[in-house]
């Protein structure tokens, strides 16, 4: 969503099926958030409609997870710049700003909700970081400033280390925490930078072992992720239904969490069948290379506090 590492590489040797994934992640997340807040809002459960729905929600959960999975591919052969993350904080403080102003003239109620927007909303438009105005952008702000040194590891790594990565990840940061019933490393779910950082480790790993090589037919990336995103929505469907034959219903979305080994799973084969994704037609091309920058001006859009999270 926010490296545009890509944009340093040569026009011949941009992987333009990753920039296409950009637009198609942030497509997801439009439907993802559509979903979760308004299409399965008070929907009974166990019917055709709340299972259709979560089906949907399964297979976009794993776009969020798709854009640091990108930065990790692309950026851990990318030249890296400090002054990339001054442009990236410069949008989101224009956007909030523009959005601040907007409300104030429109609905200037909305403003004086503290708990959302602090005691000054200037302030806290300048500020993005500081008050958590989007979480994934703040998660980004951490993982910014180590990605140098996370990169000349992973470059230096062997390829059998590249998997030993992949599989730590899933042993101690999902696997643990599921059999423990706890946040054993806290967090949150994915709403973390902890847990960016180590979707960019998995990213860099993936370009790494350059699996392509194992596995040359790229449709069976595009099965695996639908098969994955099925198996998440089947697990939570499962678990509702054992919670609802032993008394009571307990909406369990173990599954359903970013930093589910199926939600996991899903978004790292999407970003492989992507990456592996020959697209030859100079037009598209273009079309993608205009549009793919967009991906962050929509997502700061679209989740803006005023805009997302507050009635009209």
């Amino acid at each position: 969503m926010f490296d545009n590492a890509s944009d340093n590489i040569r026009l011949d040797k941009r992987n333009y099926g990753i920039d296409l994934l950009r637009l198609v992640s942030m497509f997801l997340i439009v439907v993802l958030h559509s979903l979760s807040r308004g299409a399965l809002v008070g929907v009974a459960p166990f019917n055709i409609h709340y299972e259709a729905g979560f089906l949907i929600e399964a297979l976009t959960y794993c776009a969020v997870n798709c854009f640091a999975l990108i930065s990790g591919y692309v950026g851990v052969d990318s030249k890296f710049k400090y002054r990339r993350i001054v442009p990236i904080w410069l949008q989101v403080v224009f956007y909030c700003l523009i959005f601040t102003m907007f409300f104030m003239y429109l609905k200037p109620d909305l403003l004086t909700n503290k708990a959302l927007l602090g005691s000054n909303p200037y302030y806290t438009a300048l500020t993005p970081v500081i008050h958590n105005t989007y979480w994934y952008f703040t998660a980004y702000f951490a993982l910014f400033f180590f990605i140098p040194f996370i990169n000349k590891g992973m470059r230096d790594i062997t390829i059998k280390q590249a998997y030993a990565v992949i599989i730590s990840v899933i042993f101690v940061y999902i696997a643990l925490p599921y059999f423990a019933k706890v946040d054993l490393f806290k967090l949150e779910k994915g709403y973390s930078a902890t847990w960016i950082i180590f979707l960019y480790v998995i990213g860099a790993a993936l370009k790494k072992i350059k699996i392509e090589k194992l596995i040359r037919n790229k449709y069976w990336y595009l099965i695996l992720y639908v098969l994955t995103a099925v198996m998440a929505w089947g697990g939570k469907f499962i678990s509702e239904y054992h919670t609802k034959l032993n008394g009571g219903f307990k909406n369990d979305e173990v599954f359903l969490q970013y930093n589910s080994i199926f939600i996991l799973l899903s978004g790292m084969f999407l970003v492989l069948f992507f990456a592996n994704l020959n697209i030859n037609n100079d037009k598209f091309k273009k079309v993608i290379r205009f549009l793919a920058p967009a991906a962050f001006g929509v997502y700061i859009i679209h989740v803006n506090p005023l805009m997302f999270q507050l009635p009209f």
